[in-house]
């Protein structure tokens, strides 16, 4: 009955479900909860998971944008004033299997795949225009709150080498697309992840923040009862 009138709520639109979830064991497995057998089990589960955590790879200067939104050529990132904000890293799949595109089953599946195929060649272009939009955006809310933030620098490649399972069975790993983005904060890296949730049709995106040194999963659904002020401070 409580999931009923739960999802009532949200459908007349009342306490929307929440669109950012923190990880808190980072597991490789799909063990998403800490085990109940012995210390030598639970800690070998955590040891796990601070492992798991570790496997992004970041400092990655591909791209740097100046102060006319232009590509130049990557400096390290002093130079450029981007380390009041450390931004993050984006994990995703470009291939669709979970969205639903179509009410019939072999439409939905055509289009599908001829979503993926889109998704792979083009992936660098439309995550580059998706930074251009962002940094153009003079209005970017979230959580109802306007906030200002700029990428000054972004790479796009596989910057991910652990794994991790969401509650779909959906796996994150060295083979899924990945984006890191420098000098924005936390409420400009999950607006980010929410556009990107978007535009690749995925139901969720992996987030690993660098301001917060925290894990998130996102989905395109703008939350309007999320609020990271007071989490984000320039590290």
């Amino acid at each position: 009955m409580d999931k009923i009138l739960k999802r009532f709520r949200e459908l007349i639109g009342g306490n929307r479900k929440n669109n950012i979830k923190e990880i808190k064991y980072f597991s490789p497995t799909e063990q998403k909860t800490i085990p109940n057998g012995s210390y030598y089990q639970r800690g070998g589960f955590i040891g796990e998971c601070v492992k798991n955590s570790k496997s992004f790879i970041t400092d990655n200067y591909e791209y740097l944008i100046d102060v006319n939104g232009n590509l130049t050529e990557a400096i390290h990132h002093k130079q450029y004033g981007l380390i009041d904000y450390r931004g993050g890293i984006i994990v995703f799949s470009t291939d669709v299997n979970s969205v639903e595109i179509s009410k019939n089953r072999i439409i939905n599946w055509a289009k599908q795949k001829l979503m993926t195929l889109k998704n792979r060649f083009f992936s660098k272009k439309r995550l580059s225009n998706i930074i251009s939009d962002y940094n153009l955006d003079k209005n970017k809310e979230l959580g109802g709150k306007k906030f200002q933030s700029y990428i000054g620098a972004f790479s796009i490649g596989k910057f991910f080498s652990g794994r991790y399972f969401d509650d779909n069975g959906d796996v994150y790993d060295e083979n899924s697309q990945t984006i890191e983005v420098n000098g924005i904060s936390s409420e400009g890296l999950i607006f980010l992840a929410e556009e990107i949730c978007k535009e690749f049709q995925q139901e969720t995106v992996l987030v690993k923040d660098l301001n917060l040194n925290k894990i998130f999963l996102v989905n395109p659904d703008k939350s309007d009862d999320y609020d990271l002020s007071g989490l984000n401070k320039k590290v």
